[in-house]
């Protein structure tokens, strides 16, 4: 994996953002692996957002916003890994969200916050997110999808 973080790395952002996304929901949904996203419980449901409001109201608890790669191994492998994926037509799952608690407009990762990310930076207009059920008309009041 580490000759493919030098790939990467070595790329300029241009050339990332050539790079297809390949999620796992919708006519894809068969790929998800997240077992809460493809669970017979049904706790969250996949909407298609604005990646830049759903960045905007986002609280990254380990993700630095400050640079695509930032010399941090978890961070750079995670990105390197779903750049890897989508660059093999390999599919991802949509991050997973939730909401704070009360009046908060703070969007939680359960997970795919590295996925959040790596759109932002690509400049992928939209992005599918797995939003908890409890949670869905509150998103939906914020990121106003």
């Amino acid at each position: 994996m580490l000759d493919k973080l030098e790939y990467y790395q070595s790329k300029s952002l241009e050339q990332l953002k050539l790079i297809t996304p390949k999620w796992a929901y919708g006519k894809n949904r068969g790929k998800i692996l997240d077992s809460v996203l493809k669970g017979k419980d049904k706790e969250y449901t996949i909407f298609v957002v604005k990646t830049s409001k759903l960045i905007a109201y986002s609280s990254f608890s380990d993700v630095s916003l400050d640079s695509l790669y930032t010399g941090k191994e978890k961070n750079d492998m995670r990105i390197t890994r779903i750049l890897s994926r989508w660059d093999n037509n390999e599919f991802v799952d949509p991050p997973t969200i939730y909401m704070g608690e009360n009046l908060s407009t703070e969007i939680f990762y359960r997970d795919g916050q590295h996925r959040a990310k790596l759109t932002f930076y690509l400049d992928i207009e939209d992005i599918p997110i797995g939003i908890h059920n409890s949670d869905i008309l509150k998103v939906k009041s914020i990121l106003n999808f």
